[in-house]
């Protein structure tokens, strides 16, 4: 009865997991107009298997408590560039101007002129998705076996490996000390878990160009050969 707003992260950040549309269907039934539904979609264009159907487009009967918001810095290669939109109600749109005029006070041109282009552009999303799932299943095929494997990723461009039973058999008390001695060892860079809830984890991203020798330097340390 308390709740105000509800946040969906799909496709999600770290795991990869995307939402179904009848799962999306039944969160919506459940909150039942009583509160907003924040849905991000920053992954939109990095879906590995199915077409992506935003919020509004699969159930526009409940636009009045959605809020969509979204970026082209993940699906359009614009990295580091933190130019995004939202998509909210009327009554929401005041309050969102308020918050925005204390925290940015121009989008810089060059990144203007960038969105523009990245609209007018259909394929290089679809390659980016292509590649990115080229390289999630490239990760499950090597390092599945190793004590921590991956969990399959239906779409963003993050794997998230378990490796709890690897830190216990190593003892490791997180992943952040297994972190560590990757970096050290193997010389590849991770993100332990500890920031996302799942301290025993370990986050890669698909976004380096050198990602495949990372995962074969990986497998390497994690068959002791190194």
């Amino acid at each position: 009865e308390r709740t105000s707003l509800v946040v969906v992260n799909s496709p999600g950040n770290p795991i990869g997991n995307v939402v179904r549309p009848d799962e999306l269907r039944e969160m919506y039934g459940i909150v039942d107009h009583q509160a907003y539904i924040l849905n991000d979609e920053i992954y939109n264009n990095c879906v590995f298997h199915d077409e992506f159907q935003s919020s509004l487009e699969l159930l526009p009967e409940h636009k009045d408590v959605s809020i969509v918001t979204n970026s082209f810095s993940k699906g359009f290669r614009m990295y580091t560039k933190r130019v995004g939109f939202a998509i909210l109600p009327q009554e929401l749109q005041v309050n969102l101007r308020v918050m925005q005029q204390h925290t940015l006070l121009c989008t810089d041109p060059c990144y203007q002129y960038g969105m523009i282009a990245a609209l007018e552009d259909d394929e290089s999303p679809a390659e980016l998705a292509d590649l990115y799932r080229s390289r999630g299943e490239y990760t499950t095929r090597q390092l599945n076996g190793t004590g921590c494997d991956p969990i399959d990723a239906e779409g963003g461009f993050y794997a998230v490996l378990r490796c709890a039973d690897w830190n216990r058999e190593h003892g490791f008390p997180s992943s952040k000390e297994l972190a560590r001695d990757i970096l050290s060892r193997a010389h590849v860079a991770v993100v332990p878990g500890t920031d996302f809830g799942v301290p025993q984890d370990l986050r890669l991203a698909f976004c380096n160009d050198r990602y495949n020798e990372g995962i074969d330097r990986l497998r390497s340390y994690f068959s002791s050969e190194l």
